[in-house]
């Protein structure tokens, strides 16, 4: 990683840190969907941003899964289970920056392999 900044320029490096996306369509909204399921979701900002983007346009939506990982059926039962999906301490504060200034009566659900959905069972295990 080259961290000088003449060198960085020499060599036409970018100055841009992150990558910033802005919607063409401001005013888009989804009628149809109604869920949304999500395996393998980790409490970091750019999957926050995508549930909450996604409530914002989805305007029927009524629940969110959130699931903690997938497994298939060589590893189901032996990779040991957190006891709760995100903390409890930390659940308030996905879901306080996830619904942070949008309009969603959308239900957020944190879910592990031990208390998931049959229908999503299915998914999660590669069935």
């Amino acid at each position: 990683m080259e961290t000088d900044a003449n060198e960085r320029k020499s060599l036409s490096y970018s100055e841009d840190k992150g990558a910033q996306w802005e919607s063409s369509a401001t005013y888009f909204q989804h009628h149809s969907q109604a869920t949304l399921v999500i395996f393998g979701f980790q409490a970091r900002d750019y999957m926050m941003n995508y549930v909450k983007r996604t409530m914002q346009i989805s305007v029927n939506l009524k629940d969110v899964f959130l699931y903690d990982r997938l497994t298939c059926d060589k590893c189901y039962g032996k990779l040991p289970n957190p006891s709760e999906f995100p903390p409890k301490w930390q659940q308030g504060c996905v879901k306080e920056i996830i619904t942070r200034r949008i309009n969603s009566s959308a239900i957020i659900h944190f879910h592990t392999a031990t208390n998931s959905r049959d229908d999503h069972l299915k998914k999660m295990r590669f069935l």
